[in-house]
């Protein structure tokens, strides 16, 4: 799910903690404070040390590689596909059946 990767918590905001379950205002926002003082989340894929040769590299390296098989059967395989994933929205991680868990 991410949420144990760092990079990834500090990209988030009140909508995600929210769209996650939590419900406490209070709780929302000082969660969304510390997490602002975290490092970036960066996706970019020339700006990193790992060598990237496809999706599931990317995926292992965010520590999400449960994610493969969706990310590839959406047609998400090669370094070239990588570039894609920028635009990717919430809702299109949905669709692939990547979203919050019941």
């Amino acid at each position: 799910h991410g949420y144990c990767n760092l990079h990834f918590i500090a990209g988030l905001k009140v909508e995600d903690f929210q769209v996650i379950g939590l419900k406490d205002r209070g709780y929302v926002l000082r969660l969304e404070r510390c997490a602002q003082k975290l490092p970036p989340f960066n996706v970019a894929i020339h700006q990193t040390s790992i060598e990237l040769s496809d999706v599931g590299t990317w995926l292992n390296s965010l520590e999400l590689q449960g994610y493969q098989q969706l990310f590839e059967a959406a047609g998400y395989k090669t370094r070239d596909d990588l570039e894609n994933l920028i635009g990717l929205k919430r809702t299109d991680l949905q669709k692939m059946g990547i979203g919050k868990r019941a």
